[in-house]
């Protein structure tokens, strides 16, 4: 009989306790133990597959940190550009020709009469026998040069050479035999310049007022030049004083003997509390 009862089913855990108390867990522990085996088999092989398998997982999700390669200083003279960029696309740095060879020459001294210690070894005539000797023409200098013929005299240089006057400053009259002229006249002007000034709230506040009274400049074409404050009122109002000038059209320019001149203009600002 004991050859046909398997010791790990339940058959044989009823035999056992045929006729006891199967309330106590003695019982139920000995009835479950197959499948508690089985599982503890099973959750002791997946820790152990976890343990051989999840260095590989983490290495394959998570990639490895580059290599750092140390990047030295490079110096452009190093890397030879011509290599990747094409010929017909390479800038070549033109080569300016060589200055001409200049011809040997003798400065030609100008006489004057002056004390002995005054007169420089160089500015010494040269005689006759040294002129001979060194076959040099007589030009603007002395000059140790070729004396094959194939130079350049230095006083052909000089004639050819660019002079590049500075730009003259236009002169800005006081008084035009014909003074610039505001479209309207001069009432007109004063009407423009009062409807665009702004009275500045902080002037007002401080109870400051009065007349600003300033010049500009009405240049040839009629605009509106350089403003200069003549009398200050306070450095907000004179701000808005010169705001307004500035925004004032083209005027009829001034002339003098027939030709339209650059003239300073005065007008006062009048700044007042209401």
């Amino acid at each position: 009989m004991a050859k046909d009862i398997n010791l790990n089913s339940e058959a044989w855990c009823d035999l056992i306790f045929e006729g006891k108390n199967q309330r106590y867990g003695a019982y139920y522990l000995r009835k479950t133990s197959d499948k508690r085996h089985i599982q503890a088999i099973i959750i002791v092989m997946v820790f152990a597959a976890a343990a051989i398998f999840l260095p590989s997982l983490i290495k394959f999700v998570i990639p490895e940190k580059a290599e750092e390669i140390e990047v030295g200083p490079v110096s452009l003279s190093d890397l030879d550009l011509k290599e990747d960029v094409p010929e017909e696309n390479q800038i070549v740095e033109p080569e300016a020709p060589p200055p001409p060879a200049l011809k040997e020459t003798v400065k030609m001294t100008d006489l004057l009469v002056t004390a002995d210690e005054n007169v420089k070894e160089e500015d010494m005539m040269k005689t006759q026998e040294e002129l001979t000797e060194t076959k040099a023409a007589i030009s603007i200098a002395n000059i140790e040069g070729v004396t094959d013929g194939t130079g350049v005299d230095i006083a052909d240089l000089q004639e050819h050479k660019v002079v590049v006057a500075e730009p003259v400053k236009e002169q800005v009259h006081e008084h035009a035999e014909q003074m610039p002229e505001y479209p309207g006249g001069p009432n007109e002007f004063l009407k423009f310049v009062q409807s665009n000034v702004t009275y500045p709230m902080i002037a007002q506040e401080q109870g400051i007022h009065g007349v600003v009274r300033l010049r500009f400049v009405v240049e040839k074409d009629g605009s509106i030049g350089e403003v200069q404050i003549l009398r200050s009122v306070d450095p907000n109002c004179d701000k808005e004083a010169i705001k307004a000038v500035k925004k004032s059209p083209k005027w009829i320019p001034g002339k003098q003997n027939g030709r339209a001149v650059a003239v300073w203009y005065n007008i006062p600002v009048r700044f007042e509390l209401q």
